[in-house]
């Protein structure tokens, strides 16, 4: 957040500011899951003895970027369609939308942990 009020304090534009803030994110988020990743590639080399490094490679990726990036777009269609006929008050859009992002949460928590 020190960087976002600097930045402020430069004078540019809110749309500028949001994507630097967006892009630190971005790359926060992208550092983690790569060290996460080959945290669980150490991890499982030392268990097994007669095991392929590529084959942990491909399967963190998989796991990591496709299966959560093709879940990902799945769920914000359904929630796109499910919002465009469902409902028309925006109260019930707000307490629909935090309810399916807390549910899609806890799916990918329970899923990380089996």
């Amino acid at each position: 957040m020190l960087t976002a009020a600097a930045i402020r304090d430069l004078g540019l534009s809110r749309s500028l500011i949001n994507l630097i803030n967006g892009e630190s994110l971005m790359t926060s988020i992208m550092s983690l899951i790569l060290f996460t990743g080959i945290e669980d590639i150490n991890v499982s080399l030392q268990k097994k003895v007669n095991h392929s490094l590529a084959f942990d490679i491909l399967l963190e990726i998989w796991s990591y970027f496709l299966a959560s990036f093709l879940f990902g777009i799945l769920s914000s269609k359904l929630i796109q369609l499910w919002m465009s006929t469902v409902f028309e008050d925006d109260v019930n859009h707000i307490s629909l939308s935090f309810s399916i992002l807390y549910l899609i949460f806890l799916i990918c928590k329970s899923g990380a942990y089996a």
